[in-house]
């Protein structure tokens, strides 16, 4: 559930951050989320295909979350204070 309520705060975030190409910014959007959804997929289907066992998903979505959080935080320390303001409006 959480998943999904955080999806309409993003998209009107993303659409006001992109005044100039809405439409464009929200398909881009929306796309992420659908390979997102695809890559999860094939990680939880590799990882039964490899044989560990159906517990062994939860791990991997948690080891992926994990990663993806490292990330973002990285890719944060690395972004300029100007750009963010810039971005922000």
């Amino acid at each position: 559930m959480a998943s999904f309520t955080i999806v309409p705060p993003l998209q009107m975030r993303v659409v006001s951050a992109a005044a100039a190409a809405p439409n464009l910014a929200s398909a881009m959007n929306i796309g992420a989320f659908n390979l997102g959804n695809a890559i999860g997929a094939a990680l939880g289907g590799g990882v039964i295909d490899a044989g560990p066992g159906f517990p062994a998903v939860s791990l991997a979505g948690a080891a992926a979350a994990g990663t993806a959080l490292a990330l973002l935080l990285g890719l944060r320390r690395r972004t300029p204070r100007t750009h963010l303001a810039a971005a922000r409006g």
